[in-house]
Order: C-alpha cells, then sequence, then structure tokens
C-alpha cells in the first residue's frame, strides 16, 4: 500500500505564517507515535526512483514540444531548464541514504504514513505549507518547534536535509503532472484548428469536441477552452459563427468564457511561481552548511553544551561529531533515548564539579564517553558492553597478560604453519 498523494487537481494546502508553521509542528509532533521496531519499514526509495522517472519523462516531452511550440509557458521552462537541478537531488539522496541508516531512522506506527520515518511526514509537512519556499531560519525554526514536544534522535536530524529533497521531489512530480495534463489538454483542441477553419460546427461536431476537454469531474478544461478561443481570436470575420456556437456550448455547461479565461492564466502563474519555488529551495539545498543546521537544530547538541567544563563548545566540529556518535551508541544499546543519556552525562560532569573540585578532568563530559568516567556512566544508564569490548577493556587493565598471548597467539601460528607445511611434504610426526 502505497501513501496518499495529492492528485495535480486537488486543493493546495494551506500555507502558514510563521508563527502558524511552529504551531503546527507541535502539534504534529503530539500525534505522532513511533513503531517499536524501526526496522519493519516501508522503503522510501521507490518513491523517489517513481518520481523521478515521471520528471524525466515530463523533460523529454517538454523538450520535444518546445522545438515545435513557439508559445511555451513559463512553467513548462522552469522544468526544462532545471532538469539538472532534480537529477542533483536524487543522487544526493541515493547517495546518503544507505539501507542501514534508513532502517535505524524511528518510524511511524499508525495512519496513512504507517512505516515511513516521521523526519519524512516532517519534511512533507514543511514543504506542503510553505509552497516549497523555504530557507535554514524556516527549516530550524520548524524543526525546534517539533521537538518541543517531542525530541528527534541525533540520525533523524541529520537526516531532515535528505529527506526535504525527496519532499520537494515528490511536490515537484505533482505539479510536474498538471503542467503535462494542461499541455496535452492544449493539443487536443489545436487539433481541432483544420476543422474549426473548415467552417461553422455541426451540433454533432460540437459535442465530439466538448467531450474532448471534458475533465474527469465532468467540467471542460480552461485550457482547453482558452487554447480554442486564443486560436478563434486570430481568425477572420468567417470565423465568427463558429465561436458563438462554442461560447454558447461553454455557457450550457455551466462555463463562462472570460471566466476560464481567467482561471487559465491564474493557475499557470501558480504552477509558474510554485514550480520556481521548488527549483530554487533545491538550490538553496545544495549551498546551505547542514553541519550548522545540525548544531542549531539537535536536542542533544544544546544538552551536550551545557558541559560544565565549558570546553565542548570550543571543540572542533569532528571531536563534537566523536562525542554525538559515542552518545548514540550509548543510547542503542541501552535502550534509552539520546536526551535521556546526553542529560545523564552532564549531570555526571557537574555532580563531579561540586564533589571533587581538584579533578578537572572529571568536569568534563568527554572524560564519560570517551575516558575512564565511561565505565562510571554505564552501570548508571543500564548499558551493557558488547563482546569486543569487554576484550579489548580486559587486555586495557592486564596489559602485560595481553601482550604475552598476543605473542604465544603468533608463536602458535607461525609453528602450526611449518609442520602443516612439513606434514603435506612427507615429514614424520
Amino acid at each position: 500500500m502505497t501513501s496518499p498523494a495529492r492528485t495535480p487537481g486537488a486543493p493546495s494546502p494551506e500555507l502558514f505564517t510563521p508563527d502558524q508553521l511552529e504551531a503546527h509542528a507541535a502539534r504534529i509532533a503530539a500525534t505522532h507515535t513511533l513503531a517499536s521496531n524501526p526496522r519493519r519499514a516501508r522503503p522510501l526509495l521507490p518513491r523517489l526512483d517513481q518520481s523521478s522517472k515521471r520528471l524525466d519523462k515530463a523533460y523529454l516531452l517538454l523538450s520535444a514540444a518546445a522545438r515545435t511550440d513557439p508559445h511555451p509557458v513559463g512553467a513548462e521552462e522552469w522544468l526544462r531548464d532545471n532538469h539538472h537541478v532534480v537529477q542533483d537531488q536524487v543522487r544526493e539522496v541515493r547517495q546518503h541514504l544507505p539501507r542501514k541508516f534508513y532502517l535505524e531512522l524511528p518510524k511511524l506506527a499508525d495512519g496513512p504514513f504507517r512505516g515511513y520515518p516521521r523526519v519524512y511526514l516532517l519534511a512533507r509537512e514543511l514543504i506542503e505549507h510553505t509552497a516549497g519556499r523555504i530557507d535554514l531560519d524556516t527549516v530550524v525554526e520548524f524543526a525546534v518547534a517539533y521537538q518541543r514536544t517531542s525530541p528527534l534522535s541525533i540520525g533523524e536530524t541529520w537526516a531532515i536535509p535528505l529527506m526535504l529533497r525527496l519532499a520537494l521531489v515528490e511536490e515537484l512530480e505533482r505539479l510536474a503532472d498538471g503542467v503535462l495534463e494542461a499541455r496535452r489538454l492544449r493539443e487536443k483542441a489545436r487539433a481541432w484548428h483544420p476543422r474549426l477553419s473548415a467552417g461553422p460546427l455541426t451540433p454533432d461536431d460540437l459535442t465530439r469536441l466538448t467531450d474532448d476537454g471534458r475533465q474527469e469531474d465532468g467540467r471542460l478544461s480552461a485550457a482547453f477552452v482558452v487554447e480554442l478561443l486564443q486560436w478563434l481570436r486570430d481568425q477572420p470575420v468567417s470565423a465568427a459563427a463558429t465561436w458563438q456556437a462554442l461560447h454558447a456550448a461553454f455557457e450550457a455547461h455551466g462555463d463562462s468564457a472570460d471566466e476560464m479565461l481567467r482561471l487559465e492564466h491564474q493557475r499557470e502563474a501558480a504552477n509558474e511561481l510554485a514550480i520556481g519555488n521548488m527549483i530554487s529551495s533545491m538550490r538553496l539545498l545544495s549551498s546551505i552548511d547542514w553541519a550548522l543546521f545540525f548544531e542549531r537544530a539537535s536536542v542533544v547538541e544544546q544538552i551536550l553544551r551545557e558541559d560544565p567544563a565549558g570546553a565542548y563548545a570550543l571543540m572542533d566540529f569532528p571531536t563534537r561529531d566523536r562525542y554525538r556518535h559515542a552518545v548514540e551508541g550509548l543510547a542503542t544499546r541501552a535502550r534509552q533515548p539520546e536526551t535521556v543519556i546526553a542529560r545523564r552525562i552532564v549531570e555526571l560532569a557537574a555532580a563531579a564539579q561540586s564533589s571533587v573540585p581538584a579533578e578537572d578532568r572529571r568536569h568534563h563530559i568527554g572524560y564519560y564517553l570517551i575516558s575512564r568516567g565511561r565505565f562510571e556512566l554505564e552501570p548508571a544508564i543500564g548499558y551493557s558492553p558488547i563482546l569486543h569490548e569487554r576484550l579489548s577493556r580486559f587486555i586495557f587493565k592486564h596489559p602485560a597478560l595481553g601482550y604475552l598471548a598476543t605473542i604465544a597467539a603468533l608463536i602458535t601460528v607461525s609453528i602450526a604453519s611449518l609442520a602443516a607445511y612439513a606434514m603435506r611434504h612427507g615429514a614424520t610426526t
């Protein structure tokens, strides 16, 4: 089962102000329930592949049409001229969303998007309620507002740029479908030009013509009607009878030619603006420093910056990233939220600052993440070391034994190899 998608003719979601966006983020955070096992997931990349193929097809069709149509609409030009930008977004998602990372992202437990990452839905909501017009501050504020109710994990925060790219590609595909449908209807209208030039239409002709321009909801398509009427305006007076017959046919279906013209121009302008927003946002996503976004939006990052020693905030990005990876590993093994682990680390460092002011190493959160303080932290959070950690710690505690055992193992392997070689060449026991 695929999640519901808006059709080209569906009404657009309401556009929100910054304050409304923050309130909306808090609302959807309160409704999200996470699945107990994130590995039971519905794949996202097939959705991306489908959108990518449809946009490729739209590009080829519009490029072919542009060679014969001297008056392309603005939305078509946006799609043709910026197809390489779309391809860049698709490559980014495929490259930076490996299966292992995707399976670790928390998934929704219910609703139409059940089995998809919640950050995917978060990105869709942001794109839909901004008409695709986003910037760094908007993304940060939306993510922060969501996390006041439900904090995101470190991996989820890093995944937001990828999900925004995916949501933009999907929304652009929807808009492109509408552009192609309008193109198809205009071409159907142009196919009637020779018949209209031949003279007044018979009642049967009018019936066939209106049937050609009818949409699924039964109404005549504005793109079809406007194409016909604009062509007729350039014809000689002899076409007046056809003009009047068409007007009468449209009005019989409850449609006004002037209203049709207004709606079509409005639709074309809205499509051009929306597609322009999508492309511009795609370009912006490729230029944003996402490390800066992460450190502004991550709740875990804000907690770690409360380091009592004040050293964490002064470190370079790779060192801070190493600390965050340590928090991720501890949280996964201890089956606790990363925010709980980060808060516990800061509390241990603060307690040491009060109880042992002379031991300044213990005042820094790094002591509990990557140094000896980890042995104090792990029992406090219910962390059970895995096998290779137990082995490395045993060798660390007994260096002489580890040294001698390594030498003994190398000697044993060497002697066994020589003995096996000798036996294969006829040596006795």
